[in-house]
């Protein structure tokens, strides 16, 4: 029997440009009309106004933390004016948290910045790190009481990032976009992908190590960063060469953790290394919605990796897989949650498994799904964990219920009691201190979940707003 440790966190992941909408005053709300292949992302999820409902069906589904962001553009939509309306609005939102027993894990950069700052010379500026510092300072009058904070979102894609937009001020050879469908094919792309240098990544280092203190002086919370796991592994005789991609890739930013809270790990394929770098994934009929290998696997191989670099607790802030097939994901997040818990046997410590399971994540940060076209709410893409199934029900086949019972006496399993004929022989998840959750094991408690979180997703769909 699978147990996690007490008090671990289970919850789900989202990023504000993907799901508030009408983020106007955002350098990526400005880019949307200027990139081929990508459309504008509108109101997207709607978010924004529809976050109490999006943490009520997480509640509902018994998981216990919401990891979400902070726009910059919106707390700061022009230089030095800061928005004491949307710094309500954020506070609202942990309020919201609290008052449904969620714990707000909240990251305060999710790659998208306010439309000024690269009109100022964006990370490589002179200003980048005062701005930077500036924001986050502003941003701890309102995080008082939130346990975990996320300084930034994968500095390693960042920094990946910020040599794609000196490619497209011609400071580099011009190269196709990652997070966009363009005519390019995948395998052109992925192997387009630059590794991202140690003089690119520095910046958002510094950055980093400049507000942990403050926030930590300021709120108490627990600092730490979100880094973005390549899980890479060497084809025979190419130990050194996958040694120094890797450093580029990842270890430079986790060796950065240190001094830390902890460190969040996101994880999503798996790619090898050989002489010549990393090599794309080849196709394959289960190859995800990106191209992406599916390899569960990943996330054991990426948590192992932090750990052993850093020895920091681990949060998993992201993983899932990019598809719309319910029961792919349902096989892939089991399995990415056995070889979790394998880590945690091998002494690795782990406090949370908060993924991100939307449609357009992927290696190599594609994202055309999701940084640019909206999706109806409720389709897969959108806020995917917290409105399809409970997130954790792909967990049923090996893990433990999220949360115990809330009527006592229940043999209920993240849903109303159901199996007065004993059809789906449900292990009552009666929890103790030493031994955890009980298992969940059978496929139709997870038939039934999906049933549940459905009904319940309809009524929320059509409930009139008030």
């Amino acid at each position: 029997m699978s147990t996690f440790p007490e008090g671990f966190l289970w919850g789900a992941s989202t990023s504000p440009h993907q799901t508030e909408g009408n983020n106007l005053n955002s350098n990526w709300w400005a880019r949307e009309t200027l990139m081929p292949g990508m459309q504008p992302s509108g109101d997207a999820c709607d978010s924004y106004h529809r976050y109490g409902e999006d943490m009520r069906l997480l509640a509902d589904s018994g998981l216990n933390a919401y990891r979400f962001g902070i726009e910059w553009a919106r707390i700061e939509p022009r230089p030095g004016q800061i928005s004491h309306a949307e710094l309500a609005h954020y506070r609202g939102m942990i309020e919201t948290a609290f008052s449904l027993g969620l714990a707000p894990v909240v990251t305060l950069h999710h790659f998208s910045n306010p439309r000024w700052f690269p009109e100022e010379g964006g990370w490589t500026g002179t200003s980048a790190l005062d701005r930077f510092v500036s924001y986050v300072t502003t941003t701890t009058t309102i995080l008082d009481g939130v346990e975990w904070v996320v300084t930034m979102n994968e500095p390693n894609m960042m920094a990946m990032m910020v040599l794609q937009d000196a490619a497209r001020s011609g400071q580099l050879a011009q190269w196709q976009s990652p997070t966009v469908d363009g005519l390019a094919e995948r395998d052109r792309i992925a192997a387009a992908l630059p590794v991202p240098s140690p003089e690119y990544g520095s910046h958002f280092i510094n950055a980093h190590h400049a507000v942990r203190d403050i926030i930590r002086d300021r709120t108490g919370a627990k600092v730490g960063w979100s880094v973005a796991g390549q899980a890479l592994t060497a084809t025979p005789g190419s130990e050194a060469k996958t040694r120094e991609v890797r450093y580029a890739w990842e270890y430079l930013y986790l060796e950065a953790s240190r001094g830390d809270d902890f460190v969040g790990v996101q994880s999503y394929s798996s790619q090898s290394v050989d002489a010549d770098g990393v090599i794309p994934h080849p196709p394959h009929p289960d190859n995800s919605r990106v191209g992406t290998a599916y390899r569960p696997d990943a996330l054991g191989v990426a948590v192992r990796h932090a750990w052993e670099t850093t020895g920091l607790p681990i949060l998993v802030t992201e993983n899932g897989i990019a598809t719309g097939d319910d029961d792919r994901r349902i096989s892939y997040t089991g399995e990415a949650l056995q070889h979790l818990h394998a880590t945690i046997d091998d002494g690795a410590d782990v406090r949370g498994y908060v993924p991100g399971e939307d449609d357009g994540h992927g290696a190599h940060g594609s994202r055309a799904r999701r940084m640019g076209q909206p999706l109806p709410r409720g389709q897969s893409g959108c806020v995917q964990v917290s409105r399809t199934r409970c997130p954790l029900a792909a967990g049923h086949a090996g893990t433990r219920c999220p949360k115990p019972p809330r009527t006592s006496g229940s043999s209920r399993c993240c849903a109303p009691p159901w199996d007065s004929t004993n059809r789906g022989k449900i292990m009552s998840p009666t929890p103790t201190r030493s031994r955890g959750h009980r298992l969940c094991l059978t496929e139709p408690n997870r038939r039934h979940l999906a049933s549940e979180a459905s009904s319940k997703r309809s009524t929320m769909h059509h409930r009139p707003r008030t």
